[in-house]
This record gives C-alpha cells, sequence and structure tokens, in this order.
C-alpha cells in the first residue's frame, strides 16, 4: 500500500502557534489556534467542527500592534482535531503583515 501524499500547497509554510477566533461571520467568536501557516492559508487546531466548502471568518494576531482579519474557505477538516483554510479574501495591508510574518519566522530557522 503507497502513504504517500501529494501537497498542493503553492508557498511555504511554517509550524506556529498563533491564537485565533474564528466563525461564521465577520465577528468571530470560536477560538481556536493557528498550527502552520503560509501566505495563502492556515489550519487551525480546534474541536469545533467546521464543514468543507464553508466559509470562514478568521481574527488573529502576529504581533502585538495588529489584528488581522481575513476570509477563507474550509479546504479540509480533521475530526477532533481542526481544519485547513485557503484564504480568499485578505486585503494588501494584512497579506503584508503575513508575509513579513512569514519571512522573519523562515530566517530565524
Amino acid at each position: 500500500m503507497n502513504t504517500m501524499t501529494v501537497d498542493n500547497r503553492q508557498t511555504p509554510r511554517i509550524l506556529t502557534s498563533v491564537p485565533c477566533f474564528f466563525g461564521m461571520n465577520e465577528d468571530p467568536t470560536r477560538n481556536g489556534t493557528i498550527t502552520s501557516l503560509s501566505a495563502k492559508g492556515c489550519f487551525v487546531k480546534t474541536k469545533a467542527v467546521a464543514a468543507e466548502g464553508q466559509t470562514i471568518f478568521l481574527s488573529l494576531c502576529l504581533s502585538d500592534e495588529q489584528r488581522l482579519s481575513i476570509e477563507g474557505i474550509v479546504v479540509y477538516h480533521v475530526d477532533d482535531i481542526g481544519f485547513g483554510v485557503l484564504f480568499t479574501e485578505i486585503n494588501a495591508e494584512n497579506q503584508i503583515a503575513v508575509d513579513e510574518f512569514l519571512k522573519r519566522s523562515l530566517s530565524s530557522k
């Protein structure tokens, strides 16, 4: 049996531990932790259920100065662990903040 999987990501990702809030509207109230982040998406660790294809609103802080609001779509979920999100709506300022956070994290390794 072949256990190799294909990684469809188009951008590098980092392992992280960033607290976040998420929900189905622009005022997310459920909490989770982003454990994997790239310029185009993330994985949210949580016991909450999210359905594939569901629109998700994320609120997170990558630094003390700025709270980021990002809209995405759930691309997969793992029962009792969390779900993967592909970013679909992220303004230029928030994208720059994500890119800079990634650059800092990758250069410190």
